[in-house]
């Protein structure tokens, strides 16, 4: 870590230093995730800044979920609760953390090396940006055969990250609007950070992938029917949220 007080360092290096030693917290929301779980995990601990608190929320799982998360001991703490969706799985997560810079991850996506610091650098640049995205990889899993492959989506371009995967949080922005609605299943973050613009809270987006996004079999994503209405469900509470904040429709 740099030393903030060295002599002759910049105001700039002076708050890289104290932006290093803020707490960051990082939330796994798993159910059944023995397939891909203990991947997720070593992206996790091939970060070149790594979190300083991993916490894994098992989410009513009925496989060795636990028992893998178990064989990393004490740099991972597991916290378990019948299943409610990942964003109760999300919101748990958060009443557990202590840190003051809050991410997540799913279970069965992976972080490319950088991510956490990346996201933390971008965070720090100012006081007054609350939340900090970057881009998303979509990729096939690589261990499905052909005719699996043949009724998923291809590798898909790189996106904008409006997901809870790719984002950055300070903890202050939760305590601000809250946390995410649990019963929006697909569309939480869409409704988040409707309520989050609605509060006036700032954000910025970094063109670098800072998530690998997994496409399977099992992906809640190919419920096709079910997402739209979760999405339609999330941007209707958006529009009521502006009306509420007197901003554009």
């Amino acid at each position: 870590m740099a030393d903030g007080t060295e002599a002759g360092a910049s105001l700039i290096d002076s708050m890289r230093a104290l932006a290093d030693g803020s707490r960051l917290s990082l939330v796994i929301a798993v159910h059944n995730g023995r397939n891909y779980l203990a991947e997720a995990l070593e992206s996790v601990f091939a970060q070149a800044r790594r979190p300083d608190e991993i916490i894994l929320v098992d989410d009513g799982s009925t496989d060795d979920t636990v028992a893998i998360a178990a064989r990393y001991g004490q740099r991972i703490r597991t916290v378990r609760q019948a299943q409610a969706g990942t964003p109760a799985a999300r919101n748990r997560g958060l009443t557990e953390t202590s840190g003051d810079l809050i991410a997540f991850l799913d279970h069965d996506d992976l972080l490319p090396p950088d991510s956490l610091a990346l996201r933390l650098e971008a965070l720090m640049e100012h006081d007054s940006i609350a939340y900090v995205f970057g881009v998303v990889e979509r990729f096939v899993s690589p261990e499905l055969e052909l005719p699996s492959r043949s009724r998923l989506p291809a590798n898909a371009p790189e996106i904008a990250g409006r997901i809870a995967g790719a984002t950055m949080f300070r903890r202050q922005a939760f305590a601000a609007i809250g946390g995410f609605t649990e019963t929006l299943r697909g569309g939480y973050m869409i409704d988040w950070m409707g309520r989050a613009e609605a509060g006036g809270l700032c954000y910025r987006a970094i063109d670098t992938c800072v998530l690998r996004r997994r496409i399977h079999a099992d992906n809640y994503v190919h419920d096709i029917k079910a997402l739209e209405q979760n999405y339609l469900d999330a941007l209707r509470m958006v529009v009521r949220q502006r009306k509420v904040a007197g901003g554009p429709q």
